[in-house]
């Protein structure tokens, strides 16, 4: 991990989407798209792309008591940011809505709640994919909405949860 964030964000050239795939309710064909291969990655690459944006659910795949998300749907994750990372792409892998478990709850009555699931999720995400270097990058939401001063505290009370679960993962998180 050589790069300081200014210097990631420079080898970065253009970046596309894989939206209504890995994120969609129902599995990852749920809203009508094919599976992801790696001929879709290189034909991506192929067409000046080097950074690739994968929204992604884990709620749907995880069990509403512990929180333990489906090693099937991790090793698929990470199977496709396998086929990103080894055609030199970069990858933002995030936690997107979701089903609104955090978007939707940004409040002091459900901080304590959301941020235990924050927790858990990407320390169970960040373990996964610990030994990507810096080609894998994650965000700890998507566009999450604040109204007041209270609400952003909550707000990046979710972020340095984030933060902190990432980096106690080890590996190339540290």
């Amino acid at each position: 991990m050589d790069n300081t964030a200014v210097q990631q964000a420079a080898n970065i050239t253009l970046g596309w989407n894989i939206g209504n795939t890995m994120e969609a309710p129902g599995g990852e064909t749920g809203w009508g798209n094919p599976l992801i291969t790696e001929d879709y990655i290189k034909l991506v690459k192929r067409s000046g792309f080097n950074a690739i944006r994968i929204p992604c659910a884990w709620d749907q795949y995880s069990d509403k008591k512990t929180a333990k998300i489906q090693d099937a749907w991790l090793k698929r994750v990470k199977h496709v940011i396998r086929y990103c990372v080894e055609n030199d792409m970069y990858v933002l892998l995030n936690i997107h809505w979701d089903g609104g478990w955090l978007e939707n709850n940004i409040t002091p009555a459900k901080q304590d709640s959301v941020n235990g699931k924050q927790k858990a999720f990407w320390e169970q995400i960040a373990t996964a994919m610990r030994d990507f270097d810096e080609h894998l990058m994650f965000a700890s939401a998507n566009e999450p909405s604040t109204n007041d001063a209270a609400q952003m505290s909550v707000l990046l009370s979710y972020h340095q949860t984030f933060v902190n679960a990432v980096r106690s993962t080890g590996g190339r998180n540290s």
